[in-house]
């Protein structure tokens, strides 16, 4: 009896140790399910705000070009020359009468008082430049002309309007607010107004064009979307422009954080409450470029994080529900942490993958490097190669067509002319291409000094005055607003400028003119021109200058198609027709826009099929940005402008010729002993260091390429000895190494073959100067 009794104790306790065990096992469990759903709950709502950032970015940019694009139509046709004559005359005369609403005479038409301004209103819009109307109004906010027409509003003053308010303030791009039009399709649409303006920068009035809304619902269509949040673009006065639900166009949108931030020019993304609606939302946001508008990319704080919300809510349950389901919530969280295991192991796996397609990517760039290097290497030898027997052909045949050694019949001429343009034209075809491999290669060095432009332009039209009178081309200079100098390398300025100025002479028609201009431009000026082929808005986005000399050569030939614009500067291609073949390479373009971004500058092509083409180069102007430092610029400027010095004497001037090369050699003596001086040449280069410390000659033509002693040892000879050290020497030779000749002391730097009239006045220079 006794024993019973003490059982029932025993087991009572018993019983009361399992369930507290069990209660605490449950516990352990809910509270462990409990932190895994919030780092989940925390890690959705931080991937959403990631999300939600990054599509309202890419829906600005988009929304951004898209306006860009209108802009750069307007400024393009508030530049030409005829559209600013137009307006001009528009501007100048007075506006028509207004009338009142009581019968009377009729008003003076649109176009009697527009005239040709109209015609360029109804180009602009039919000619695919996404705006449906255009208008041109005075500068005291008058409307002038319109297209499609409207003789209504003709003459009526439109400066309560919001794009006037906007553009008057400083007479710069703007975009207005959305606005509905009185007018069909009587929608609602938003305006880019851009300033009219004389060459000389006097204010004409300013061109409108007006777009669509459902021109953003097609780019914001063109957003991809991964989740289902809702995308607004908002104008900078807080009203909806687009939105999926389209009873909300044109209604005011919350004041709420997000909008003042994203109009205030920030990027971002945050969490905030609507009293409106009661809840929360995960809100990216972003400005459309400097136009005060905005776009909000807007998600359901409750439907993002739906599923952790869901099981959050069921853990407020009571201690018997909580026994009842501690299978269930074991089940969970064993799930949960199941579902963190595989994603652990997913991403290792992955990361050890990206890991070996980063060595597969390594070698492929190694590999990728040697093959660059191996055909550098490759084009510079057969390039040194065809130079040297180039050298020879080009240079006799030039003293055989210039009567060095006897008049020649009129057959004989033509031969020898022949002879010439060949080699010149393959000589031209070996250096493009090794000056595009010696440019990717990243081995091209600037030698940059003060340029006087018009002696540039002088140059150019007087080595292209054969090619224009052939052609029967007239190439004028404009250089009215030219600056007196330009900084850069005078080789690659003047190899730039030749090949625009060749090839409008080349794609001109007969009986047509070339006319180079030359103007300085602001940066801000200057980035108005990004949309037009081939301008490199990144080099000008990151240049520091503030002030750009813009060189154009514009022609009145045949024109571009606007479908072969984009063919432009890429290498080996030529654009014309099959009937407009032409002589040259297709290297001409696409070395000179290289050669302009080294200079830290860029090049831009515009056309008018059937009319003619333009095209542009801009370098910019150092000492702009602040830095100190320029005043050894300014010194350099000081001295390229001053007045033309006069050459050597008439007596025979001593030069000494080190070449190892009998032709060249032979050559040389050819070329400057009918000017007057005397030659002596010399072989070997131990030789030459002896014999030029006894002749002491005025100038020194030195070959690099030698046995023995090669040039740079001539060179650094000469250079160390206080008899020789200030005689000028300039090196000739088929290795382009420019740089290492500047740094050993040589006077100037010649690459054969060596055109003889650049020689002759290279080397009168180099002796008056001593």
């Amino acid at each position: 009896m006794a024993s019973q009794e003490s059982d029932r104790p025993w087991s009572f306790r018993a019983w009361v140790v399992v369930a507290v065990l069990f209660l605490t096992l449950a516990s352990l469990i809910f509270v462990q399910a409990r932190i895994a759903i919030l780092q989940i709950q925390r890690q959705t709502r931080e991937e959403v705000l990631t999300y939600s950032a990054a599509k309202a970015r890419l829906a600005a940019e988009l929304v951004t070009k898209r306006l860009q694009q209108v802009e750069g139509w307007l400024l393009w046709h508030a530049r030409q020359e005829d559209f600013v004559t137009a307006a001009r005359v528009i501007t100048e005369s007075k506006p028509p009468a207004r009338q009142n609403e009581a019968p009377g005479p009729a008003r003076p038409s649109a176009s009697a008082m527009a005239g040709n301004l109209e015609d360029f209103l109804l180009h602009l819009v039919e000619a695919g430049g996404g705006v449906d109307h255009a208008v041109f109004f005075t500068p005291d906010g008058r409307l002038r002309a319109i297209y499609p027409p409207d003789p209504n509003i003709v003459g009526q003053d439109y400066s309560y309007r919001d794009y006037y308010r906007g553009i008057s303030k400083a007479w710069q791009p703007y975009v207005s607010e959305a606005f509905r039009i009185s007018s069909p399709p009587f929608g609602i649409e938003t305006a880019v107004a851009v300033p009219v303006r004389n060459p000389d920068g006097a204010l004409l009035g300013f061109l409108l064009g007006t777009i669509p809304l459902k021109e953003f619902d097609e780019v914001f269509a063109a957003v991809p979307s991964e989740r289902e949040s809702s995308l607004y673009l908002i104008d900078q006065s807080g009203r909806v422009v687009t939105s999926p639900d389209p009873a909300l166009t044109m209604a005011s949108y919350p004041d709420v954080s997000s909008l003042r931030e994203a109009q205030a020019g920030r990027a971002g993304s945050t969490e905030e409450y609507s009293p409106e609606t009661g809840k929360h939302y995960l809100t990216g946001y972003a400005p459309v470029g400097e136009t005060g508008w905005a776009v909000l990319s807007v998600l359901d704080r409750e439907s993002a994080l739906v599923p952790a919300a869901t099981v959050y809510e069921g853990m407020k349950v009571t201690n018997f529900w909580l026994l009842v389901l501690a299978g269930l919530y074991s089940g969970l969280g064993g799930l949960l942490f199941n579902r963190q295991e595989r994603l652990v192991r997913e991403n290792r796996q992955k990361s050890q993958e990206l890991a070996r397609t980063n060595v597969d990517l390594q070698k492929v760039n190694q590999e990728l490097a040697q093959a660059s290097r191996m055909k550098s290497e490759f084009l510079a030898g057969m390039s040194h190669e065809l130079r040297t027997p180039l050298n020879a052909i080009i240079g006799f045949s030039e003293l055989l067509h210039d009567d060095v050694f006897g008049p020649l019949t009129v057959s004989q001429r033509e031969h020898v002319e022949d002879i010439l343009s060949s080699g010149r034209h393959l000589l031209n075809l070996i250096n493009d291409v090794l000056d595009l491999s010696k440019i990717e290669a990243g081995r091209v060095d600037l030698v940059r000094e003060w340029v006087i432009l018009r002696d540039l332009v002088g140059h150019i039209q007087g080595v292209s005055e054969a090619l224009a009178r052939k052609k029967g081309v007239t190439v004028q200079a404009d250089l009215a607003e030219a600056p007196e100098a330009l900084y850069g390398d005078v080789v690659r300025l003047k190899q730039i400028l030749y090949n625009l100025v060749s090839n409008a002479i080349k794609f001109n028609r007969t009986g047509g003119t070339v006319r180079i201009r030359a103007y300085n431009l602001d940066k801000s000026d200057l980035w108005s021109q990004r949309l037009q082929y081939g301008f490199n808005q990144d080099v000008i986005r990151k240049g520091s200058t503030e002030l750009y000399t813009v060189v154009s050569v514009q022609d009145t030939g045949i024109g571009i198609r606007p479908e072969d614009m984009k063919l432009l500067f890429q290498e080996f291609t030529q654009v014309h027709g099959p009937s407009q073949a032409q002589e040259g390479t297709g290297l001409g373009l696409a070395l000179s826009r290289k050669l302009a971004e080294l200079h830290g500058g860029t090049i831009w092509a515009e056309s008018t099929f059937g009319v003619g083409s333009r095209f542009s180069f801009a370098l910019p102007v150092p000492g702009q940005d602040g830095e100190a430092g320029h005043e050894k610029d300014e010194e350099d400027m000081a001295r390229a402008v001053a007045d033309d010095l006069p050459g050597p004497d008439n007596g025979r001037v001593l030069v000494v010729v080190v070449d190892d090369d009998p032709k060249a050699a032979q050559l040389f003596q050819a070329s400057l002993q009918p000017e007057g001086y005397r030659v002596v040449t010399v072989s070997d280069g131990q030789e030459a260091v002896g014999l030029i410390a006894r002749l002491k000659p005025r100038a020194i033509i030195l070959d690099i390429l030698m046995p023995g002693l090669d040039g740079w040892g001539v060179l650094k000879s000469l250079k160390s000895s206080a008899v020789t050290s200030s005689i000028p020497v300039l090196i000739t030779s088929v290795l382009d190494d420019q740089k290492t000749g500047y740094q050993l002391g040589a006077a100037d730097y010649l690459v054969k073959p060596v055109d003889r009239q650049r020689l002759l006045a290279t080397v009168k220079r180099l002796c008056w100067e001593k």
